[in-house]
């Protein structure tokens, strides 16, 4: 199976006072998961990882967090975070997953369009648990989509 985007399945989020986006969560089809990864710099001087994963009822099924002493570059931190949650779910024996992750770089790496050099090989480790699952999709959400997941990989 290929690795497929879909578009951000949100209808552009609704205009709060003409200030703020506000970005609404979308169901996933019933038999499919939806998992929100982020990464980010935690308060130890280290890089955590969030991972949340919500059924079609919205209800969260699961939340992890992982953590590295290391200080990664944004992009590297969010496709290290990316392979990490494939793991996870894979680990967990989840087969039908849609992957929400704020960063397009890393989506565009994983549909295989230009992609910076040192991100390839974590990019196939991505690309390689992708195929392991009978549904796989990822799809791009704004940073404010993917508020839980970015919490918990930072407060650690």
């Amino acid at each position: 199976m290929a690795v497929q985007e879909k578009q951000d399945l949100s209808d552009g989020g609704q205009v709060d006072d003409g200030a703020h986006e506000v970005i609404k969560w979308k169901r996933p089809e019933p038999r499919s998961l939806k998992m929100n990864v982020d990464a980010g710099w935690t308060r130890a001087n280290g890089q955590g990882y969030g991972l949340v994963v919500r059924d079609h009822e919205g209800e969260c099924l699961f939340a992890s967090v992982s953590f590295s002493p290391y200080r990664l570059s944004p992009l590297l931190a969010e496709a290290m975070g990316l392979r990490w949650a494939l793991a996870e779910a894979l680990r967990m024996e989840m087969d039908a997953v849609i992957v929400e992750l704020d960063s397009t770089e890393v989506i565009s790496c994983l549909v295989g369009r230009k992609c910076v050099a040192n991100l390839e090989p974590i990019i196939q480790d991505c690309r390689d648990l992708a195929v392991k699952f009978i549904s796989f999709s990822i799809i791009h959400t704004k940073r404010e989509g993917n508020r839980v997941a970015h919490k918990l990989a930072s407060d650690m």
